[in-house]
Parts: C-alpha cells; sequence; structure tokens
C-alpha cells in the first residue's frame, strides 16, 4: 500500500453541488467542501462559524414585512420596515419608535422596486404610482407621489387624430376628432404643438371617449378651429401602465417595465431628475440634454425586467436578453442606443452592480449569472455564478444583495424562506457557496452598514414557530469580524439571540418569551453552559450557576464534510478507490466545542479542549492549534470527516489533514 499525508488547508471553494461531487479536475475541486452551513468559507482560506443573529423587535402586527435600507450618510443609515399600511423606522440596531402610514398592502410592497436620491427613497412597482419617500431628520419623513414635470411621453401622433382644447391656460377641455381617452388617463401627461412650440398638461377628470379636462402647466394650448395632429401621450397614468423598474444613471433618472410598452425605456433630463421634458417648451428644438426615449427592437421577448448602471453603461435586462446603452464619458443623450449583448434572460429580481459587473437572476429564477465585459474578447459574456452549486437553486430565487465588507458576499433568498450565500471574489477567483440556516422561514433580508460603518449587518425579517404559532420577528446578523474581535462575554453565536446583563447574577434566567418552547444555547460569562428547553419564558441552571452577563438563542448548528480525497498515484487515480485513514488532525483558530464522526452516521464524538492546568473558575480559553481525532483505522472510499458545532461559541476550522493508504 502506497502512503499519504493529505492536506486540506483552504476551503474556499464552497460546497460543491451534487452534480460536481467527483469533478476532480476542476481547479477548486480540493478547495471545495462535500456538504456545509452555517459558515463562511473566507478567502484567506478558513472556514468560520457564522455569527448569530440578534434580536431587535417584533414585526408590527406580526405581518408578513419587507425590509430595506436607506443610507443616507456614513454615518445615517436606516432599517425600513414594509407591513400594511405602515413603514417603520430603525437605526443603530434599534427601533426608532417611530412610523408613518402608508396605502401599501402586502402584495404592493413586496413588488417594489427602488432607487436613492440623496434623501429620497423613489419608489416604483406596477401596482402603486410611483412615490417618493422623503427624510428629513430621524423621526421626520414624508411619503407622496412623485411630481414629474412634462413626461415622460410616447412617440408623437403619426394618425389622423387631432386635438385641441377649449381655452389656452388653466382648466381647459382637452378635444379628440375620435375615440381616444379613457377613464385611466387621470393623472396623463399630455403635449400639443402649439404654433412654433409645444405646451402641455395633466388630465384631472375623465369626461367622455373624446374629452377629458386638463390643467395646462406650461405654453399656450391650441384651440378651435387650430387643431393639431402633433401631440404626445404621456406613457403612464395614476392607475394604468406604471413603471416596474428605476435607475439612476449618468446623472439621469430612468424609468422602464411598463405592460403596455414593455421595450421601453425613458430617461430625465440631464440634471433635473423629474423633468422628462424632450424639448423646451416654446420651441421644437430638442437639446443633448433632453428627457431620452429608446425602444428595444429585437425578433425575440424584450418586456424589461430590470435598469441597472454599471462601469460599462446601462444595462437593460429583458426575458429575451441583456442590453447596453453604452455611455462616453458617462453622457447619455439622444444619439444613445441600446444593444443586444447577451441573450441569457432576466428574472424580475432586482440585480447587484459590482463595478464593470452586473450579477443578476437568470429568466428561469434558477440561475444567478453575472454580465461582464471581457478585454480580451472585447465583448460581454455572462458566466453562471450558481454553476458550481445548482443545488441551491432549485427553488428559484426572490431577492439577491450584496454584502461589501468584510467580504464580498452575494445573499440569495429563495422563495422557500432559505438563505444561501455566495463569497464573490473574482480577483481571487473565489466563488464559493455555502447555505445559511436560521432555523425557520426567512421572509424578507437587507444589508446595512454597522454602527461604525467597518463593516455590513444583514437584517432579516424571520417568521419562528414558537409553541407552535408563527411568530415574526427583525433580527441583525453582525459581521464575521465583529465577533473575531468581539468581547468574550458578548460572543453571539446562537439565532434570535437575546442579550442580558444580571448585575447581581442570577441562576434564573427570565424574559425569553420569544423563544419559549425552543432548545437554546446558553453562554454565561463567556462560558457555554448547555442547551436548554425555554419554558414559560424562563430557564432554571444547574444549581450553584450564577451569571451575569448572558447570551440566550436558538442553537445554530456549524456543519462540514470534507469532499473525496484524488491524489494522483502511479497506477491512476485514488478517487473511488478504498483508502485506510490511519489518522486525522484538525488545525483550528480561536475555537471551542464541536464533534466529528467518520462515516457520515448519527454518533458524534467530542472535540476535547479541557487542560487540567486550566483554573475552573475561568474560562476555559479560546484554541488555537492542531487538535489529533480520536478514531481507529477506517477503510472506505472517501475518507472523509464530518465536523459540527452546536455550542455557541466561535469555530474557525483551518485545515484538515489525512493519513492515507490507498488499498
Amino acid at each position: 500500500m502506497a502512503k499519504f499525508h493529505v492536506a486540506q488547508n483552504n476551503f474556499n471553494g464552497g460546497v460543491f453541488g451534487r452534480l460536481l461531487l467527483d469533478r476532480y479536475d476542476l481547479p477548486t475541486y480540493e478547495n471545495a467542501i462535500k456538504s456545509g452551513k452555517n459558515a463562511f468559507p473566507l478567502t484567506e482560506g478558513p472556514l468560520f462559524k457564522r455569527p448569530g443573529s440578534i434580536f431587535v423587535a417584533d414585526v408590527l402586527n406580526n405581518a408578513k414585512a419587507r425590509l430595506m435600507s436607506f443610507r443616507f450618510s456614513k454615518d445615517v443609515k436606516y432599517l425600513l420596515e414594509f407591513t400594511p399600511n405602515k413603514i417603520r423606522f430603525f437605526k443603530n440596531r434599534k427601533y426608532l419608535d417611530y412610523s408613518i402610514d402608508t396605502t401599501f398592502t402586502e402584495e404592493m410592497y413586496e413588488d417594489i422596486y427602488t432607487a436613492q436620491l440623496s434623501d429620497l427613497l423613489l419608489m416604483v412597482s406596477t401596482q402603486i404610482y410611483p412615490q417618493q419617500l422623503k427624510r428629513t431628520n430621524d423621526t421626520s419623513w414624508k411619503l407622496k407621489d412623485i411630481e414629474f414635470y412634462d413626461g415622460p411621453y410616447m412617440d408623437t401622433n403619426t394618425t389622423d387624430t387631432e386635438l385641441y382644447c377649449s381655452g389656452k391656460n388653466g382648466e381647459v377641455n382637452l378635444n379628440s376628432t375620435t375615440d381616444l381617452f379613457s377613464a385611466d388617463d387621470v393623472g396623463r401627461h399630455w403635449r400639443l404643438r402649439s404654433g412654433e412650440g409645444w405646451s402641455w398638461g395633466v388630465c384631472t377628470k375623465y369626461v367622455n371617449a373624446r374629452q377629458i379636462k386638463i390643467t395646462v402647466k406650461e405654453g399656450e394650448m391650441p384651440v378651435s378651429p387650430y387643431q393639431t395632429k402633433l401631440w404626445k401621450k404621456g406613457v403612464f397614468s395614476k392607475t394604468q401602465n406604471r413603471p416596474s423598474t428605476i435607475c439612476l444613471y449618468a446623472n439621469r433618472l430612468w424609468l422602464g417595465g411598463f405592460k403596455e410598452n414593455p421595450a421601453l425605456v425613458v430617461a430625465s433630463k440631464t440634471g433635473d431628475f423629474f423633468n422628462f421634458a424632450p424639448a423646451d417648451i416654446g420651441t421644437t428644438a430638442i437639446a443633448e440634454n433632453n428627457a431620452v426615449s429608446i425602444n428595444l427592437s429585437a425578433s425575440g421577448v424584450s418586456d424589461i425586467q430590470f435598469i441597472a448602471g454599471s462601469d460599462k453603461g446601462l444595462d437593460i435586462g429583458t426575458s429575451g436578453g441583456i442590453w447596453i446603452v453604452g455611455a462616453s464619458g458617462g453622457f447619455v443623450d439622444q444619439s444613445s442606443f441600446a444593444a443586444l449583448k447577451n441573450s441569457q434572460g432576466a428574472a424580475g429580481v432586482k440585480p447587484i452592480v459590482t463595478g464593470p459587473s452586473v450579477v443578476y437572476v437568470q429568466r428561469s429564477g434558477k440561475k444567478l449569472m453575472d454580465i461582464q465585459y471581457s478585454f480580451t474578447e472585447d465583448g460581454y459574456n455572462a458566466p453562471e455564478l450558481s454553476l458550481f452549486n445548482r443545488d441551491y437553486m432549485k427553488n428559484g430565487i426572490k431577492y439577491i444583495e450584496y454584502q461589501q465588507d468584510p467580504i464580498s458576499c452575494i445573499w440569495c433568498l429563495d422563495n422557500q424562506g432559505k438563505i444561501f450565500t455566495l463569497n464573490y471574489d473574482k480577483n481571487q477567483s473565489v466563488y464559493a457557496w455555502i447555505e445559511q440556516d436560521f432555523g425557520d422561514e426567512v421572509e424578507s433580508f437587507t444589508v446595512i452598514p454597522s454602527i461604525d460603518g467597518s463593516s455590513e449587518d444583514i437584517w432579516l425579517s424571520v417568521k419562528r414557530i414558537i409553541n407552535g404559532e408563527a411568530k415574526r420577528y427583525i433580527e441583525y446578523v453582525p459581521s464575521w469580524e465583529e465577533m473575531f474581535y468581539t468581547d468574550r462575554n458578548k460572543l453571539v453565536y446562537c439565532d434570535c439571540a437575546i442579550i442580558q446583563n444580571y448585575p447581581d447574577g442570577a441562576n434564573e434566567l427570565t424574559g425569553l418569551e420569544r423563544i419559549d418552547g425552543r432548545e437554546v444555547s446558553v453562554l454565561g460569562n463567556g462560558n457555554y453552559l448547555g442547551s436548554y428547553v425555554v419554558s414559560d419564558g424562563k430557564i432554571t441552571l444547574a444549581d450553584g450557576v450564577i451569571v451575569s452577563d448572558v447570551v440566550v438563542g436558538i442553537i445554530e448548528t456549524f456543519e462540514m464534510s470534507t469532499i473525496d480525497k484524488n491524489y494522483g498515484f502511479t497506477n491512476g487515480t485514488t478517487l473511488h478507490r478504498k483508502k485506510s485513514v490511519s489518522g486525522i488532525k484538525i488545525g483550528l483558530l480561536d475555537s471551542l466545542g464541536g464533534e466529528y464522526n467518520i462515516d457520515g452516521g448519527d454518533k458524534y464524538y467530542p472535540i476535547l479542549f479541557f487542560n487540567s492546568s486550566v483554573n475552573l473558575d475561568t474560562n476555559v480559553p479560546l484554541f488555537t492549534g492542531v487538535k489529533d481525532i480520536d478514531l481507529r483505522t477506517l477503510c472506505d472510499e472517501h475518507g472523509t470527516i464530518y465536523i459540527r458545532q452546536t455550542q455557541g461559541l466561535p469555530f474557525c476550522l483551518t485545515s484538515v489533514t489525512f493519513d492515507l493508504e490507498n488499498s
């Protein structure tokens, strides 16, 4: 038998999907793991247990919530909680005890697509007229309709229909020579040629198919007997054909996703974000800073799903492919046009922009794509980021968000309430997938910078089952770096964690009603005290155990198993050939707890950390070094170790080494 000393000291290949488990020819195979959850495969190589989630508040009225972020500045950032008819506001990881009323139903806010313009959050949806949420200070916010100026409009009329008004200014009747109008025209803009220029107004009332009332906003309307065929109809009204996507790019506001004009994209005047005038009033000349209208033309499907501005131009995702509107020096004008660059159609999920790349969900909802410019090919391609683990995509992706710090990480929420993350670092060729299991169904999430801005928190709305009933909570997950450097007494490695302090010490822990009936991990004064079941909102610790700083939360299980070992041998591959494992060592960094097995069964054995030289009145120190795994000789085709950790303590795996003999 040939003897091998095999080491894996890098886990940034992440969890490989089942279709790839025999693909030892892939460059990242040796860095991958067969299974895993509740960890981050760091770019540097270690597999670091995910910090737990910390309870902040009950969702208002226990309703299904939508969470959104609002980042005004480095030091001013908010979480917005949308529930039926309400928006609540959170700052610095606390509820501000402030809310505003809305008319949004659950169906409406689930569909909202946003863009932020300074202190305004702009919101569009097919179900609402475009809205703006304006911030004045922490407890002063106002929600209202966006007041668009002069447009946007469809193309100039080419039919024989003529329009004229009952007066030049003010409240007038707008008349048509054919059946043109409908009750859905209220709120729609109309633009008419008048002499050597134009005039425009807004419909305030529907009268009949040939007459509406409008308020003239600018210019002088043509009055009978002067009638004009040169008129423009507004793209949308209060109730009809509203945009579903929005974007700020090239100093313009872009709108798209119109149901009746699925291939149309419109942009505001340069630097005047709500002004969609195609030409100035009083002239027919079109300036380069006037509004822009682009129609995508293709033989395939081109209904618009998203608009996103990247370093290379405006990316327009349609169900038929990705279009790019090129920008010269970041400038777009009426001569700009869209070109189809990729035929991988998009789903209606807001994409992620990371410099020159736009990460989006493919049309089926089951692939994550990365549209990017290739200098070597002088063109665009869209590699599939989900290729390394298609298993995670089976339920379809509902939302994606990007966490920039402390690692470049894409968070994905599927349609069953499961979270999957991708450590995404193209410069280091790292594409590491793993599941983040929060023990219950995640209904919404978003990313917000931490209090000091050094990292980013993940905020969650979780539907938890508490004593047989669904309870919805707002929770946040701090960064792994924050937990890595935090005070031992305040480590959080359990979910829906409740952090308490008893100045005089306590044996009975109370105030735990929100996790009643659940099995929880208890950390007291930095020591793991075991798992308990909360009953009537409290826990009684073992006799004589008195603690002051306490962290209690639903058990979070770190899991991993190594991928099958394959190392070249003189007579071929070692994959699927029996291997005798005579020894295993694991490298750990600032870790405690954990257990293992080597057969994939239900019985696990503890990783021992006790040292008789340690004073029992102090914390067992976090361990950094190598642990020998006690095992009998194993002989199978895999040579795999399974490791898990359920204690509310840190765990960071840096390496696994095997002493193998090939049979």
